[in-house]
This record gives structure tokens, sequence and C-alpha cells, in this order.
């Protein structure tokens, strides 16, 4: 699937090369199987490229990628201490990072191998005091380009699309994946 992608990307997107940076969000992945992307997805896209980027490409080390697992943490709430810092419903307000503690509806995101923001920068631009803060402020920007909101959404939107979309496919192909109901149908006659 990863290759139909980044033919899709040059060929309909009428680029000239693939691309040299490939930024992953993954949702839907519970801590425990952390791994499992680490150990078989991960390779499996470094594979992906290697068959599909040309020798001279690879050669400089291309495409840098970086993998962030989003995970959703719906059970933890925070709450501003400051009233300036809250919105109406004395929520913090919409975009809000907290990277030492939570937001009202958090996202933790977990990120496996960066090689974009290490490789591009060789000092930190300011106001930014480390990558992860440049990963962090890159992510929450996303996450106020989702089409049916005017404000922040829970989590960035490249991985809120992808849940939708995985929502969907499952309704129009319920009948492929859910076995119990022909199962149960069947026995009964």
């Amino acid at each position: 699937m990863f290759k139909s992608r980044l033919r899709l990307w040059k060929d309909i997107g009428k680029h000239r090369d693939l691309p040299e940076n490939i930024r992953v969000y993954r949702g839907g992945v519970s801590e425990c199987q952390h791994q499992l992307v680490i150990g078989k997805e991960v390779p499996l896209m470094c594979k992906a490229c290697k068959e599909m980027y040309p020798p001279a490409n690879q050669k400089k080390g291309l495409p840098h990628s970086t993998v962030v697992i989003v995970g959703k943490r719906h059970h933890i709430r925070f709450y501003p201490t400051r009233e300036v810092d809250a919105d109406r419903s004395s929520n913090p307000k919409p975009g809000t990072i907290v990277d030492r503690g939570g937001t009202a509806r958090p996202a933790h995101y977990f990120v496996v191998p960066d090689e974009i923001f290490r490789n591009r920068y060789k000092r930190i631009p300011l106001p930014f005091q480390n990558f992860a803060d440049l990963l962090e402020d890159l992510t929450q920007s996303m996450s106020y380009i989702y089409g049916c909101a005017t404000k922040a959404v829970i989590i960035c939107t490249p991985a809120y699309y992808t849940d939708i979309l995985c929502d969907r496919a499952r309704c129009y192909l319920s009948g492929v994946y859910d076995t119990s109901t022909y199962s149960a149908a069947s026995s009964v006659a």
C-alpha cells in the first residue's frame, strides 16, 4: 500500500521526484503495539522506499522519515490553572500544548524514528529549544486544518482523516470482515 501511495504522489500529483521527507502519523495503535510498529511496519516502509527510490537518492540518504504514533488519551482530563488560559467552558483553549502534563482531551504522540528534523536542522531555530519542540509545533499547527472544524481538533488532521476513512471502510466492508453474521445465519438454517 505504501508503494502505491508514493506512485500516486508522483504521478497524480505531477511531482518530478519522490518526496525527500516522509512524515507518517500512525493512529489506532495501543501502547502494547508500539513494538509491532517499530519492528514490522517501519521496516516494511523502509523496504518499500528502497524499492521505489533510485540508487542516487538512496546514496543521499533519501527519503528522510519520521513516524509518529498517535494515541488518544480520553481518560485523562486537565484544567487550566489560570482563568486567561481557559475557554468559556473552563477547558484549555483549542490547540493548547502541554508537554509536561496533558490537555482536556489529550493525544499522546510517540516518535519512532526522526530523520527529518535531525537531518534538516544543524542548529535549532529560535524560539524552539529542541527537535521535539519543532515537531510539536508542526503537529499542533496541523490540528487547525481539519476541514469540518473552526477550531483545533483533538489529534492532528492527517490522523483524524485516517480514523474517519477507516471507520467508513469498516462500514462498507463489514460483510467481508464480519463473518459472525454469515456463520450465525448458516447455523440457523
